[in-house]
């Protein structure tokens, strides 16, 4: 008997049929999926050199977003003045719409669009005079979000394309992938202090800093030369050490005995803030050398204690108390909008 073939003619076709649906069915299983892009960020930024510093105003973020506040920009721009005053060299016209806070280490000041739940900062920035290099802060700049590097014959387009409060300055208007090194998501724009206040016109807003391993969320300074007085607001977990300890504190610093707590209760004195009551005492060094003083007021919020003081010498500490008083009268705690700047 001839072999022949276990497949027949039918049912080999059967099994190519068979095969062919399958694999139809393997390519139908194979979807394609688009990976969505990171979308395109525009920077606007002015760099006005100055004889002793360098200001930066930069905006940055979202194409879509900053488009919407070109008018803005350019007109806060135009609203800059030096005043070349030491306490307060720059003055500006807030936009509409928008909140200031001074900041801490990297910013001089942070401006950002209200009511919005990822405000769009405006920074401004002043470093010393050898920053003021045109190519160099653009090539940065550029490099933030995503471009290379100008070319020469452009860069001689944008420097001192404008004047800033009668002097020369550049304006960049550059749009990039959002793909460099420092994008606006990663530029480290401090967070919005969980407070606001009202700051006297004559107190100068310094940055704020870490003493002895302590944050002082911030700082102010009064006065001219050596005789200067300075504020700070700083937060402790809990009764940061209570009453009598803090107070005691401040009386070592001036040289005076620690005082009980009956010393304390006839020297408190009740100060009512925007965020509800605080204590208050006034305090003075007696004896040789030069007399100083220490205002201190805290207040509890949140599970922690928040100390604002003035210290300096006794005769810029007296003429500053009404303003102190005003000043932690007017602090708030809120969703941290910043600070409100009379």
């Amino acid at each position: 008997m001839a072999w022949k073939p276990f497949l027949s003619r039918r049912n080999l076709c059967l099994v190519s049929a068979a095969f062919v649906l399958s694999g139809c069915r393997k390519q139908e299983e194979i979807h394609e999926y688009s990976v969505p892009k990171e979308p395109p960020v525009r920077l606007l930024a002015v760099l006005v050199p100055r004889d002793d510093s360098t200001w930066f105003f930069k905006l940055i973020g979202p194409a879509s977003e900053v488009a919407k506040h070109v008018k803005a920009f350019d007109g806060f721009v135009a609203s800059v003045h030096f005043t070349n005053r030491a306490g307060s060299p720059i003055e500006w016209t807030v936009p509409d719409g928008w909140s200031e806070e001074h900041s801490d280490e990297r910013f001089y000041a942070v401006l950002r669009v209200a009511g919005q739940s990822m405000p769009l900062p405006l920074t401004v920035t002043r470093l010393g005079p050898q920053a003021k290099n045109v190519r160099a802060n653009v090539d940065r700049w550029r490099n933030q979000i995503g471009l290379d590097e100008i070319a020469e014959a452009d860069l001689s387009k944008l420097e001192n394309n404008i004047q800033v409060d009668g002097g020369k300055a550049t304006r960049v208007d550059f749009i990039g992938p959002g793909a460099g090194k420092g994008i606006y998501r990663g530029d480290a724009v401090p967070p919005r202090r969980p407070f606001t206040f009202a700051k006297p016109k004559a107190w100068e807003e310094l940055p704020a800093d870490s003493v002895k391993g302590f944050r002082r969320e911030a700082v102010f300074r009064v006065g001219e030369g050596a005789k200067t007085a300075q504020t700070t607001v700083m937060r402790f977990n809990g009764d940061g050490g209570g009453d009598l300890m803090n107070v005691n504190r401040w009386r070592g610093e001036l040289g005076l005995e620690p005082a009980k707590e009956e010393d304390l209760r006839r020297d408190l004195r009740a100060l009512k803030s925007a965020s509800g009551p605080a204590r208050y005492i006034e305090l003075s060094s007696r004896g040789k050398g030069e007399a100083k003083a220490t205002l201190g007021a805290w207040l509890a919020h949140g599970g922690q204690t928040w100390f604002i003081t003035m210290k300096g010498p006794a005769d810029v500490v007296r003429a500053q108390q009404p303003a102190f008083e005003a000043f932690v009268q007017s602090f708030r705690f809120d969703s941290g909008a910043g600070a409100a700047h009379e």
